[in-house]
């Protein structure tokens, strides 16, 4: 006989009141790897909760620094565990064309090739369709073969690649 195991997937906005769990998370993906910028890595739990607000600020357009669009944060939780995060950019400048595209996201080490990319990715794009954006675009670093398979499986369209970067477009 097969068990029935029920599994509850979904993607969670970045609140201010965000705990421990999501906090515990940020600790284990990397400051920086692939692209990819944690802001929250290496914080105390203080900074952390400062950090939760000002990126509440940075969603909703508020003293945002030069060159820097609104961006929206998002909890990939698995069974109530914060698993990985992505950002969402509300709009697009030609550098962030080049550099990162709209969409990025991280999955905990721990938790990698269980699919939780390809379902973050997945999520990220549902959100930006309901944000009113009609395309969005992902980058992934030459090497990095499961992002660039992520993108994939995600419908992404290689529509350019560099001596250092894949850019997939989205059509949503």
């Amino acid at each position: 006989m097969t068990e029935n195991i029920d599994t509850s997937i979904c993607l969670t906005k970045l609140t201010t009141s965000d705990g421990p769990l999501v906090y515990r998370m940020l600790q284990r993906i990397p400051r920086l790897e692939n692209g990819f910028y944690n802001g929250a890595y290496d914080l105390s739990y203080d900074a952390y909760k400062r950090w939760l607000i000002r990126q509440d600020e940075i969603s909703r357009g508020i003293n945002l620094e030069k060159d820097m669009v609104p961006q929206t944060m998002y909890w990939l939780v698995v069974d109530h565990i914060p698993v990985g995060y992505g950002k969402l950019r509300h709009e697009l400048t030609d550098i962030l064309r080049e550099t990162g595209g709209n969409i990025s996201y991280s999955i905990e080490p721990t938790r990698r090739g269980k699919g939780y990319g390809t379902l973050l990715l997945s999520h990220l794009l549902e959100e930006a369709k309901k944000s009113g954006q009609s395309e969005a675009i992902v980058t992934a670093y030459n090497y990095n073969f499961k992002s660039i398979h992520v993108a994939k499986r995600n419908g992404g369209i290689n529509y350019r690649i560099t001596n250092v970067k894949h850019y997939f477009r989205f059509q949503l």
